[in-house]
C-alpha cells in the first residue's frame, strides 16, 4: 500500500491529476495510511475535475459514465438543489440459477 499511494502522490505532482483518485480511495479506507474522509474528499474532487476538463481517467477510460460514476461513490450525489447525498436505497441483487437436465 505504500508503493501505491506514494506513486499516486509522485503522480499527482507530476502533473497526473486524475491519479489523485487512488489518494482519495487511500484516505477514504485507510489503505496504507489513517482513515481520512476529510482529506479523501479534496482528493477526489481534485481527481473529478481533471476528469471534467478532459483528462484520461486512470481506471476505465473507455467507460461512459465514469466521472459521473466517480462523483456519486466518492462525493454521493447531488439532488436539484445542488446538495449532495448518499442514496440509501438498496438494490436487491440475485444470484443466477441453473437448470440442469435430468439424468436417466
Amino acid at each position: 500500500m505504500d508503493v501505491a499511494l506514494g506513486s499516486a502522490l509522485l503522480l499527482v505532482a507530476m502533473g497526473s491529476a486524475p491519479h489523485a483518485e487512488l489518494v482519495g480511495h487511500h484516505l477514504q479506507e485507510g489503505f496504507g495510511t489513517a482513515k481520512r474522509p476529510d482529506l479523501a474528499r479534496a482528493w477526489f474532487t481534485s481527481a473529478i475535475d481533471a476528469l471534467s476538463d478532459g483528462a484520461e481517467p486512470v481506471f476505465g477510460p473507455n467507460q461512459a459514465g465514469r466521472t459521473e460514476l466517480l462523483v456519486w461513490a466518492a462525493l454521493g450525489s447531488a439532488d436539484q438543489a445542488g446538495v449532495v447525498t448518499k442514496d440509501a436505497t438498496a438494490i436487491p441483487a440475485a444470484l443466477p440459477t441453473f437448470a440442469l437436465p435430468a439424468q436417466n
